[in-house]
């Protein structure tokens, strides 16, 4: 049967169809368009579509049950009125070609405005290009095709679309089970099987804004590809949902998917989302994509097997929720970033989401990644500017390729963060990226098996509540440039955090640090790659405070905003200024490591640097800070200084000391000794001013500078102990003439078990021009209180060049009063016209006890005027006089003068010197005017009595010794013999009480004795003599008679005491022996 024609009317029911050559009717040339009930027969294979078949506005073609519908090569069944085809289980319809055996074969169902409902109906084996995709030779074609159906829909149910595909030359483009252009469409229970022949191929494509696709429980099954593409604009006018439906693979954008404002995609759980090489997934409006743990969502590549193969999630503006989603593969531009050469890539992108937030909840983001020349900048798994965005419990895994890229990246000073719980692994560079203001939102996470397992901090200011948080893992925080702690905010770093500075990267503390590790849990402030000096620019403490403890800080060297940043600035590990409100505190910490390595920043280096600022600094290892003479563990300067130290060590630095400059510390500290320590050094004049006392502890060193004097106008104590003296000294303390030295200008002190050397540049109160004096110690005006030196050494003072040449004191005195006792000046000068001690002014008031001036090069001790009294030590071996008196008062007593180039003593003044009871060399006597053999004396000079040998005595002392001789010896047993004892006392007092004892030898017989004065008795075969007194210089005997006993040899030992202080005990006894025998003449 044929019918054709417009105005043709067809009425079937009930026929039969046997035998024909096709069991058909064909309707040709517009027939039937009022619209007919196409009805099933017996034997009949179905209706087949000549040419184009229009079911026209306002007209419905009705589909019975069983029927099918068969379109030749050019045909398409159009509906712009209304299909109803609607089968039944076991009478399905069906819409294919005449041949019905293979793919291309017809145009297929066309609603091009019209609407229809398909239910048990089968379209199929289409591909020819129709009137809304094009009938050109490239062409796509569709089993359905369906446009601008908005009022109504189109309706599958229980359906079948398959076996659409091109397979010659003639549309063979991009072919689709069903295609969608801003229509209203649902599809349930629909199988989408076998629809296209190659990748451009889906079993459905949907575009436009207006487009509405239903779909539910759907079936794909064996497609080119089990997707559904997407337009950009795809169903956007309004909500949209990506459900999952059986064998559907994924969701695929063709171009970039944009969610506009006001609206909400939701992707299901188990959708996969796929992207192009250029397309993104544009959220300006809101993106739900919760997923389950055994559901998860994935946005992907359309590939899915690389990276860099699409431009990943955008949320311009727009807000969105992610929970057990997968973000990957990303890595193209996108329209955040930038979609030029060198624009980076990620997986996400977020930009101005300030209302409402994005938030990631046990998702992944992984293998964001460049892999050609084009996008191979960098990459981030997240990034984010200006935005709010809650990332938690998820995993970052596999971002990046070079040290550009990041796991997560957040800027933008309006951006809010949290990022808490989650896991980075095995990511190609850094971490997260995020300003200093929100660091601490950054906890809780795992880190394990990246290039940079890091944080990395933008330079910029922390907030209030800023905590660097501990993280398993995590190799530290690394800060791309300086990060600042504003006044009255704290920073807290948690104990086993690294910080990690950048070259140009300083934290500068203007508030608080507060930095506590533990032992188990260090804490340490390093350069980025942690390997070597001058890799960063150190803690700046400007104004702000600072607690560390079990802290280690290392590596810097770069100038800093303190010290300066130009190429010849000096660089520091820390560096503190103005903080004289609280304090810096550093506890059980190490400062090692600052170092210049190039021509940049090659000055001077330190590892703690103090300017006006109050320092605490206990039980903290100073280690390898420095690379020449330049470099210091530690400087302070300042005169609002204030520095307690106790407890540190000192180790493998290019100066293991403290060097002290600009009026620092004028306070009066304590200068306290350390492990390895190498001694404070002045690099100027330090002043102790007035009411301020300076205390040196035992075992300190105290350098100073070729141009450094240590001026005390207050009061020094610089007390040592035997094992733990204290060193003042210069800066090399290799030489002579290389610092000012001590300077008493008003100021006292109390120097004990102290060595004051290698002076000899002028001072303040000697002067500093080039023809100046120099010495170790200068004390001017000390008139209230004195300068007191005790079991101390003062040496080396000495001009060693054109500068400085004349005139040198080891101790040089005006107008003070200065007590010395127990005290070595050696040593000093070069020449004869310097003094071991040279003192002058009329209030001088010099004390001195054991004091000895030996090997000076000049003179021991010059008095030119004032009062010097000298009582034991001497002067020896100098190079003039011991001792040269030209004006004043002087006396001496008890004192070695002997040894010296010219006299002992010299006198020359006026006044004459009481210089008796001292040892002059010889036994004899001095020399010069003297009667002796020993060294000279001058003139106008009491020399008499002198000491018979080098003894220290004092006006109080008696100085008894004994002389006893016995005769005659030999002597027969029986016989008489007699011992006569003398008693001299060479002291300079009378001596009292004066009692000789004499035990006498076993088996002699007492007879008498006979003293001089005083009286004597025996008693058990022992002696005693009451003698009385006797006077300085004297001598009286004593003669004692016996009878001897059987032959042999008698011991005979007598000792004499009296009442005052003798400084000679040794020759306080005497001993005689006598041998008894039968063969000495009577």
């Amino acid at each position: 049967m044929i019918i054709k024609g417009a105005s043709s009317t067809m009425t079937l029911s009930g026929n039969s169809f046997s035998g024909n050559s096709n069991n058909r009717v064909l309707i040709a040339g517009g027939a039937l368009a009022y619209g007919p009930t196409l009805t099933p027969h017996a034997g009949f294979a179905g209706y087949e579509l000549a040419d184009d078949f229009i079911v026209g506005q306002g007209v419905t073609l009705t589909v019975q049950p069983g029927v099918t519908v068969r379109g030749r090569d050019n045909a398409e069944l159009r509906v712009l009125g209304y299909l109803a085809a609607i089968g039944e289980p076991g009478q399905p319809i069906t819409f294919t070609s005449d041949v019905d055996s293979g793919r291309d074969q017809w145009q297929g169902l066309v609603f091009d405005g019209g609407t229809g409902h398909l239910r048990y109906a089968t379209v199929k084996r289409a591909g020819n290009g129709n009137s809304i995709l094009g009938t050109a030779t490239n062409s796509p074609g569709s089993n359905l095709a369906v446009r601008n159906v908005l009022t109504g829909e189109v309706r599958l149910e229980e359906s079948v679309v398959s076996l659409v595909q091109a397979t010659s030359g003639v549309y063979q483009y991009a072919d689709y089970g069903l295609y969608v252009d801003n229509s209203h469409v649902t599809i349930s229970n629909t199988l989408f099987t076998s629809n296209g022949n190659d990748g451009a191929d889906f079993p459905m494509y949907i575009k436009g804004a207006n487009s509405a696709v239903t779909r539910s429980n759907l079936s794909f099954v064996s497609n080119a590809q089990n997707r559904i593409l997407l337009e950009g604009d795809a169903m956007t006018a309004g909500d949209i949902l990506l459900n999952p439906h059986t064998g559907l693979t994924s969701y695929e954008l063709r171009t970039d998917y944009i969610v506009p404002v006001g609206r909400t995609l939701t992707v299901s759980p188990g959708v996969t989302v796929m992207g192009r090489l250029d397309g993104e997934l544009r959220v300006l409006g809101h993106l739900e994509a919760q997923g389950t743990a055994g559901q998860p969502i994935a946005f992907t590549s359309e590939t899915d097997n690389g990276r860099d193969q699409w431009q990943g999630l955008v949320f311009d503006g727009g807000t969105g929720h992610l929970r057990y989603a997968t973000v990957k593969r990303a890595g193209n531009g996108n329209s955040i970033l930038g979609t030029g050469v060198s624009s980076p890539g990620s997986n996400l992108a977020l930009r101005n989401v300030l209302t409402g937030e994005v938030r990631l909840e046990e998702s992944v983001v992984s293998d964001a990644l460049a892999t050609n020349g084009v996008y191979q900048y960098t990459d981030y798994g997240l990034y984010a500017l200006n935005s709010r965005v809650v990332v938690s419990n998820s995993l970052f895994t596999n971002n990046g390729n070079d040290s550009a890229d990041y796991a997560l990246y957040v800027t933008g000073g309006n951006s809010e963060i949290t990022v808490v719980g989650n896991s980075f692994q095995a990511n190609a560079a850094w971490d997260v990226g995020v300003p200093a203001a929100l660091v601490q939102e950054v906890s809780g996470n795992t880190f394990a098996g990246g290039t940079r397992d890091r944080v990395v901090v933008a330079g910029g200011t922390v907030v209030p509540g800023a905590l660097l948080r501990y993280q398993d893992g995590l190799t530290g925080y690394e800060l791309s440039n300086s990060v600042t702690v504003p006044a009255t905010v704290t920073l807290t770093v948690e104990p086993g955090v690294i910080v990690r500075g950048r070259d140009a990267a300083e934290v500068t503390v203007l508030g608080h640090l507060d930095a506590q590790g533990t032992v188990g849990q260090p804490i340490v402030f390093t350069s980025d790659t942690d390997n070597g000096g001058d890799q960063w620019r150190g803690l700046v403490f400007d104004g702000g405070t600072g607690y560390l403890r079990q802290a280690t800080v290392r590596y810097a060297g770069n100038g800093n905003s303190i010290l300066g940043t130009a190429n010849n600035s000096p660089g520091s590990n820390i560096a503190v200024r103005n903080v004289l409100t609280g304090a810096v505190r550093l506890e059980e910490s190490v400062v090692s490591g600052v170092r210049a390595t190039s021509g940049v920043y090659q000055y001077a280096d330190y590892g703690l640097y103090v300017d006006s600022s109050h320092v605490t600094i206990s039980n903290t290892l100073f280690s390898s800070n420095g690379n020449d003479g330049a470099d210091y563990a530690m400087t302070i300067k300042g005169a609002s200084s204030t520095m307690t130290l106790s407890g540190n060590s000192f180790s493998g630095n290019s100066n293991n000391r403290v060097l002290i400059a600009g009026g620092a510390l004028a306070y009066g500290p304590t200068l306290t000794p350390h492990t390895g320590f190498a001694g404070y050094e002045l690099a100027d004049d330090f002043t102790v001013g007035q009411g301020v006392t300076l205390t040196v502890q035992p075992g300190v060193t105290v350098r100073g500078r070729v141009d450094a004097e240590l001026r005390v106008l207050g009061y020094l104590a610089a007390i040592g102990e035997p094992g733990q003296p204290i060193t003042f000294t210069s800066d090399v303390d290799s030489g002579r003439d290389q610092w000012q030295g001590l300077v008493f200008d008003g100021g006292t002190g109390y120097l004990r078990y102290a060595t004051v050397k290698r002076a000899g540049n002028g001072n303040s109160i000697l002067g500093t021009a080039t023809n100046s004096p120099g010495s170790n110690l200068a004390v001017r005006n000390v008139l209230t209180g004195e300068v007191r030196l005790e079991e101390s050494t003062v040496s080396l003072v000495q001009a060693t060049s054109g500068v400085y040449q004349y005139a040198d004191y080891g101790l040089y005195v005006d107008n003070s009063h200065v007590t010395i006792s127990n005290t070595l000046f050696t040593s000093n000068g070069n020449n004869s016209a310097d003094y071991g001690l040279y003192a002058t002014g009329a209030g001088s008031q010099i004390t001195l006890s054991g004091a000895r001036f030996d090997s000076n090069s000049g003179y021991g001790l010059r008095l030119h005027n004032g009062q010097a009294s000298m009582r034991c030590g001497g002067a020896s071996s100098n190079g003039s006089d011991g001792v040269y008196i030209t004006g004043g008062a002087f006396d001496v007593l008890g004192a070695a003068l002997s040894g010296n180039g010219s006299y002992g003593l010299r006198n020359t003044s006026a006044s004459s010197v009481d210089a008796r009871y001292n040892w002059w060399g010889a036994a004899d006597g001095p020399g010069g005017s003297g009667p002796g053999s020993g060294n000279g004396v001058s003139s106008n000079v009491l020399y008499d009595p002198w000491l018979r040998k080098d003894l220290c005595v004092s006006p109080t002392d008696a100085d008894l010794a004994l002389a006893i001789v016995d005769a005659p010896d030999p002597v027969q047993p029986g016989a008489v013999l007699t011992y006569t004892v003398t008693i001299t006392n060479y002291g300079p007092l009378g001596a009292t009480a004066v009692v000789l004892s004499d035990p006498l030898p076993a088996g002699v017989t007492f007879v008498t004795a006979i003293p001089d004065q005083g009286t004597c008795s025996e008693a058990g075969g022992v002696v005693s003599c009451s003698l009385g007194a006797l006077a300085s210089q004297a001598s009286i005997q004593v003669r004692i008679v016996i009878t001897t006993g059987a032959a042999g040899t008698l011991t005979n030992t007598v000792t004499v005491t009296a009442a005052e202080p003798d400084p000679d005990l040794g020759d306080n006894s005497a001993v005689a022996q006598t041998v008894v025998s039968t063969e000495a003449t009577p």
